[in-house]
């Protein structure tokens, strides 16, 4: 087994890669990187409009999940490199983005219906809480 030197390297918009003095990874950086810059006037874009959806930061593995929904739906394979490195995937969802846009409602839960839970969670909490006016209900609470 050979021992691969790694160092960190950025990308424009401060995301950090790994690469390797291993000429396949090399290339598969220098792919990644092109798809990057093909992709970045449009990925920040991208990523919040996805987030605040959404409503919190997406993990990889929701975004694999959502984006294995929507392929199937657009009819657009997801690639080897967008399985395995997020900003690979947050491209795919960049490349597709006219496709998926309008699809987001259906295969992404929103903020707003996180909100609706909670507030039904909520208002459950409500009817058990005691009425301080109510002596019985004051020395029974426990």
């Amino acid at each position: 087994m050979t021992t691969q030197l790694m160092t960190n390297t950025k990308l424009p918009t401060g995301k950090n890669l790994a690469t390797s003095v291993n000429p396949e990874i090399d290339y598969q950086f220098d792919e990644l990187e092109e798809r990057f810059k093909k992709n970045e006037f449009k990925l920040d874009l991208v990523i919040s409009i996805l987030e605040s959806h959404y409503g919190d930061k997406l993990t990889v593995e929701q975004l694999r999940i959502f984006a294995s929904r929507l392929s199937k739906r657009i009819h657009a394979k997801i690639d080897r490199m967008a399985n395995r490195n997020r900003t690979a995937i947050l491209c795919w969802y960049t490349e597709n983005w006219d496709k998926i846009y309008s699809l987001i409602d259906e295969f992404i839960p929103s903020q707003i219906h996180k909100f609706e839970n909670t507030e039904k969670d909520n208002s459950n909490q409500i009817t058990n809480d005691i009425d301080p006016s109510d002596i019985n209900q004051l020395i029974n609470y426990h």
